[in-house]
């Protein structure tokens, strides 16, 4: 069992932010004149723009002029393809799909867990500026979804927006929006989901020969090839709706670009969208209400999703047949390891990092369970003798495209410490293990910027708190990036950090 008071980790002042990682031991700030700011840049530390994005974005142009939209919906109704859950007989099927679709799937969404679980994210996208965080596969470009409902892209190597504020990519059928995911093997295709359905933008890039803004040393940390940049001024929107299917809760690629899995709050049931034919299939599993997640292994071998009912389905892609492990509470948070074949995932208010391994390629669907690691809750205490609680409930996992490193985002307490992130080594001999490397603090309420009580919501700007430090509500790991694994962090307060893991 891990326990992190056994570590000796003094966590950073409440004054203080995260710089970085130097191989193992996370870099502390205190202060402009710091003497580790000199260190970052002995160790060819880079520049990172400082990035705020506000609360509320005024005049913002709702309309499909603001950006040279070009609209093509596809509502599919009619070729839709179910296939049958275990190979069941399809006329099974059918009736099974008629009323799963039209009877228990709305009583599900007025009685069951579903309908809390969908209220609760949309209560919680509108408390901080940014709904959903995505990097670019193959470009140092990021998109985010505001929580207005408008989605803005910056690209790292200009830094700039697009469009520029207080424009947006935005349309009337991009309502609520909850996540976002930019499509592998292709450069300009964005997937957003929304109330409605999904929202495909399209935005080209071209080539430049500019040279960076941000690296110190000159040299691109995220690719050795010539960089684009977003070519400001055009975009085309496609929409895909499935009839019946509503409230997108998650949305997922299949590594090649040819798919799209696409979750809803409301219903078990995925649509697994072949975008390029424009053809949706439905998938459906015995028990599980609404999604809560979905995420494709990197080989696309198989398709995790998360239900509220304590369901968690492992989907393997060559036969589309799937395996229910029931869980002791909903799973709230998943990823794969690199192999392919390790699923590591957390559910709700368990401080417990659980796993399974698929044990055999598709379409075999054998798993054994990986020893769960507990993180539990210590009192630490920093430098200056202040003492904080850390661990407790995970809210969020996330590991990087190499598979060394682990951060973790804990459920907020109203004991200090629940905003730190945790950063683990991951550890893969002789089994699955975290070793504590630090714990990482972001930035403070900026000048003249509202400051919350509960529930947490800027909109409350008076008799405040001065306890309250900004907490993490969003963490992704770039893609590309030559020099260990870069980490974005979106803040509370609409700041979006970048932290450098640099190790070998």
């Amino acid at each position: 069992m891990l326990k992190l008071k056994d570590q000796q980790i003094v966590p950073p002042e409440v004054d203080q932010v995260t710089l970085c990682e130097l191989d193992n031991e996370l870099i502390q700030l205190k202060g402009k004149d710091d003497p580790n700011i000199s260190r970052y840049y002995r160790n060819q530390g880079i520049d990172f723009p400082h990035i705020i994005v506000p609360y509320e974005i005024k005049n913002i142009k709702k309309n499909t002029n603001s950006c040279l939209i070009h609209s093509d919906e596809s509502e599919c109704k009619e070729n839709v393809q179910n296939i049958p859950y275990e190979q069941t007989k399809n006329f099974l099927k059918k009736g099974y799909d008629t009323i799963n679709n039209f009877i228990f799937n709305p009583l599900n969404t007025i009685f069951g867990q579903s309908e809390g679980y969908l209220r609760r994210i949309q209560y919680e996208n509108n408390l901080q500026p940014i709904k959903a965080f995505a990097w670019h596969r193959y470009q140092q470009v990021f998109a985010i979804a505001h929580r207005q409902d408008v989605v803005y892209l910056y690209d790292l190597y200009s830094e700039t927006w697009f469009p520029q504020s207080p424009k947006g990519l935005f349309h009337e059928e991009q309502k609520d929006i909850t996540c976002l995911e930019w499509k592998p093997m292709s450069s300009i295709c964005l997937a957003v989901g929304t109330s409605t359905g999904v929202c495909l933008w399209k935005v080209p890039f071209e080539n430049t020969n500019e040279s960076l803004n941000y690296d110190s040393i000159g040299q691109n940390p995220f690719t050795s090839i010539k960089s684009d940049v977003l070519k400001v001024g055009s975009a085309m929107l496609q929409v895909l709706k499935y009839p019946g299917f509503c409230h997108v809760s998650s949305l997922s690629w299949s590594p090649d670009g040819l798919f799209l899995a696409v979750g809803s709050a409301v219903t078990n049931t995925i649509i697994v969208w072949d975008v390029a034919a424009k053809t949706p299939v439905a998938l459906s599993g015995a028990g599980g209400k609404g999604t809560t997640l979905l995420t494709w292994s990197n080989d696309g071998s198989f398709l995790c999703q998360s239900c509220t009912d304590n369901i968690l389905r492992i989907w393997e892609t060559r036969t589309w047949t799937c395996r229910t492990i029931p869980l002791k509470n909903t799973c709230h948070t998943a990823c794969w390891y690199p192999d392919n074949r390790t699923l590591i995932f957390s559910v709700k208010d368990s401080d417990e990092i659980s796993g399974i391994q698929m044990l055999w390629s598709p379409p075999k669907l054998d798993y054994t369970i990986l020893v769960q690691e507990n993180l539990g809750i210590t009192e630490a205490e920093t430098i200056n003798g202040n003492k904080i609680c850390i661990g407790g409930p995970i809210r969020r996992l996330c590991i990087d495209p190499t598979g060394q490193r682990l951060v973790i985002n804990f459920e907020e307490r109203d004991n200090p410490g629940c905003e730190l992130l945790g950063l683990f080594s991951i550890l893969r001999k002789p089994y699955l293990r975290y070793q504590p490397i630090g714990f990482i603090r972001g930035p403070n309420w900026h000048p003249g910027a509202p400051k919350p009580q509960p529930p947490r919501s800027p909109y409350n700007d008076h008799d405040t708190n001065e306890g309250y430090v900004p907490m993490p509500r969003l963490m992704s790991f770039a893609y590309e990036f030559q020099r260990g694994a870069l980490l974005s962090v979106c803040w509370e307060n609409g700041k979006i950090s970048f932290i450098p893991l640099l190790f070998n």
